[in-house]
């Protein structure tokens, strides 16, 4: 009879450890009962939590439906139409940025078939998947400046389709491959005899060179600036480079810098210089 009024005298206590009858719930109900609570406060939760994310959905899709920005600067034509001028405007910027699109992606394409004919070709033997033009240089003496031997698409045909390429680069002594980038492919180096010098130079301008020794490999990224040099001023070397496309392109930055059309004042601002010395490096370079 004492222990009653104890647990009458806290209501919290009361409630916890009384059932809706008024008697003292044993342990193992309690836990029960505990339970069933938790179960209940968690339903509650889980479906003002759905509530909420399907009113944030409704949300959601109502503004899409109302505001759809254009997706194409074809949809900005159609529903942009103020002057003649502004459209021509936007068929410029849509004719400039398929075109890049088309570049960026027509390298290179995956092939449907084992392999390409060229145009009007429907006949081929093994000659087609053969390449002898590297034959010239097989117990040839060392020219006497820097020469690429090249086995792309525009001297052999087979590569069609098969995204690979070779270089054969044939280095007296002291001579350099000047600066140059590959727009279209990565380039894999192989030093076959002697020892070079190579580097190339990232977007952030960080250089990053090496001496290679015969046996060595080294990678240039697609489209970085990068250069090899023989330094050895008693031996020449060879090297074999691989390309990730059947046609890499070779872009020489002196070249296209200043044995272009580019307007001498353009590149004496540029480089923070006179028109003077813009020309004479122009003229050593048509020399």
């Amino acid at each position: 009879m004492s222990r009653a009024p104890s647990l009458l005298s806290n209501s919290r206590t009361a409630f916890r450890f009384l059932s809706d009858q008024g008697r003292v719930l044993e342990d193992e109900e309690r836990a029960r009962e505990n339970l069933y609570v938790k179960k209940m406060e968690k339903e509650k939760l889980e479906k003002q939590k759905q509530k909420l994310e399907a009113k944030e959905k409704e949300q959601a899709d109502k503004e899409k439906s109302e505001k759809k920005p254009p997706s194409s600067f074809i949809n900005i034509i159609k529903t942009h139409k103020p002057t003649m001028a502004p459209i021509t405007t936007f068929l410029c910027l849509a004719l400039v940025s398929f075109t890049v699109v088309q570049v960026a992606v027509s390298s290179d394409p995956d092939i449907l078939t084992d392999y390409v004919l060229p145009p009007n070709t429907t006949v081929i033997d093994a000659n087609y998947f053969t390449y002898t033009g590297v034959r010239s240089i097989v117990n040839a003496t060392y020219p006497s400046k820097f020469t690429v031997v090249k086995a792309s698409l525009k001297e052999f045909p087979g590569l069609l389709g098969q995204s690979v390429s070779y270089a054969i680069l044939e280095f007296p002594v002291g001579s350099i491959n000047p600066l140059h980038i590959h727009p279209r492919a990565a380039e894999l180096l192989f030093v076959v005899a002697g020892s070079l010098h190579v580097g190339f130079v990232d977007t952030t301008n960080t250089l990053f060179s090496q001496k290679l020794e015969t046996g060595d490999m080294f990678v240039f990224p697609k489209g970085l600036v990068h250069f090899q040099y023989n330094s050895n001023s008693t031996e020449p070397a060879l090297a074999v480079s691989a390309f990730g496309s059947a046609s890499a392109g070779t872009q020489s930055i002196a070249n296209s810098v200043f044995n272009s059309t580019i307007y001498e004042g353009i590149l004496a601002e540029s480089f923070k210089t006179t028109t003077d010395v813009i020309e004479k490096i122009e003229s050593g370079l048509k020399s």
